[in-house]
C-alpha cells in the first residue's frame, strides 16, 4: 500500500507508462504514478499508403509535476496482415546513447 495523506493507492493500482505506447525512449512500465498525463506529438511524412515516416515528442507528468521528455524518428510498414513499427526514442534529460529502439508488429486478421 502506498499513503498520502488519507488516501490510500493499492501497487496494483498504479498506472505504468513508459516504452513504445505511452513514453518512447524510456524502458517498458519503468515508471509508476497513480496519476499521469502523457501527450505524444508526431510529424507524419507519408511517401505512400503503406509506409509513414514520423518524429515524435512524447512529454509525460506525474501527480508531482516531475516531467519526463523524449523525442526521436520512426517508420511504419504497413502490409495486407500486418503492421510494423520500428522506432528509436531518446530521454532528452539523458545522453543519446541512453535511448531506446522500440519494435512493434501488429496483425490485421480479419
Amino acid at each position: 500500500m502506498w499513503n498520502e495523506g488519507n488516501a490510500s493507492v493499492h501497487e496494483g493500482q498504479f498506472i505504468r507508462y513508459g516504452g513504445h505506447n505511452s513514453l518512447r525512449g524510456f524502458q517498458e512500465d519503468i515508471f509508476k504514478s497513480d496519476f499521469v498525463s502523457i501527450s505524444n506529438f508526431n510529424l507524419l511524412f507519408v511517401p505512400s499508403r503503406m509506409l509513414h515516416l514520423y518524429a515524435f515528442t512524447d512529454i509525460a507528468f506525474d501527480k508531482k509535476f516531475d516531467f519526463k521528455f523524449s523525442s526521436g524518428l520512426g517508420m511504419r510498414q504497413k502490409t495486407k496482415y500486418s503492421v510494423m513499427e520500428i522506432s528509436f526514442g531518446w530521454p532528452m534529460e539523458e545522453a543519446f546513447s541512453r535511448g531506446k529502439v522500440h519494435v512493434k508488429f501488429t496483425s490485421l486478421l480479419d
